[in-house]
């Protein structure tokens, strides 16, 4: 009896040992991931329309104000490379944390655009005639550059021999850049940022099958948007000629304030992961 009771405890410590060496194991690890955001644009316009006087018969000779909006909004793809250490612990490795750092770049066009407009004179008109969208012939396009640092939680709620699976949790602080076309028709005067912060949450799925390759399907939520433009003063698109709104010719129009932002609410990525 005693001897059974000494080979059950070697046997099991033995099991325990063995499920030890397998569980997930600290190291460094890179990453290559793809993903999917929906991406908005939208520009605020403020402007103000001068009319010869008598040629208006609702205000004449009075300044008129043409306010709105554009918006515009893509599918775009984006790849990005992260890189970093991952530390496991608890029972067997289920629990770990992983810092890292990361590198993105997209790219796409602006389609379904939207204008709005307030008040008698709507900005409508003005945009739909005056916008690089419909009144240049080309296509507003950007590049987006992602990067910054962050880290995951981890774990696991599968651990067997060679492989586990589990879920992840996290936060990113970094920055973006866009870089979009267009400046010949930027207002005379502005300043456009190339360098704006952002804050990612980042929650999904992942697996490790042969000890070292990984996959994971994820999302990521942007919290912030991205100003990229800001500006005033006489701007190309802004051409009374062209603009003609209810029968009325404007002498000039001067454009207040004008701003344009960039935002992506949501990422859905998977990614392939190598676990040193």
């Amino acid at each position: 009896m005693n001897f059974y009771r000494h080979f059950t405890k070697i046997t099991l410590s033995i099991a325990l040992l063995g499920g030890a060496l397998y569980a997930e194991k600290s190291g460094g690890f890179l990453g290559i991931e793809a993903g999917l955001s929906k991406a908005k644009f939208q520009q605020d316009i403020d402007a103000t329309g001068h009319t010869h006087p008598g040629t208006n018969p609702v205000t004449p000779s009075q300044p008129t104000p043409l306010v709105g909006n554009i918006t515009a909004d893509n599918i775009l793809p984006a790849f990005y490379l992260k890189g970093g250490y991952k530390f496991m612990f608890g029972e067997r490795g289920r629990f770990g944390v992983r810092p890292y750092v990361y590198f993105g770049y997209g790219y796409g066009s602006m389609k379904n655009v939207n204008y709005d407009g307030e008040g008698l004179f709507s900005l409508t008109n003005l945009v739909a005639n005056g916008s690089i969208f419909t009144g240049t012939g080309k296509t507003y396009y950007n590049h987006f550059f992602d990067y910054g640092v962050g880290a995951d939680l981890l774990y696991n709620f599968v651990d067997n021999e060679n492989e586990s699976f589990g879920i992840f949790a996290g936060v990113a602080i970094g920055g973006e850049t866009w870089v979009a076309n267009g400046k010949e028709y930027k207002p005379s005067q502005g300043s456009e940022s190339y360098g704006n912060f952002q804050t990612i949450l980042n929650i999904g799925l992942r697996g490790v099958l042969a000890k070292h390759h990984g996959i994971e399907l994820g999302a990521k939520f942007y919290m912030l948007d991205s100003t990229i433009f800001e500006g005033s003063g006489y701007s190309p698109l802004m051409n009374p000629e062209n603009i003609p709104l209810m029968g009325v010719v404007f002498q000039s129009i001067d454009l207040n304030s004008t701003s344009t932002t960039m935002r992506r609410p949501f990422v859905i990525t998977a990614s392939y992961v190598y676990n040193f």
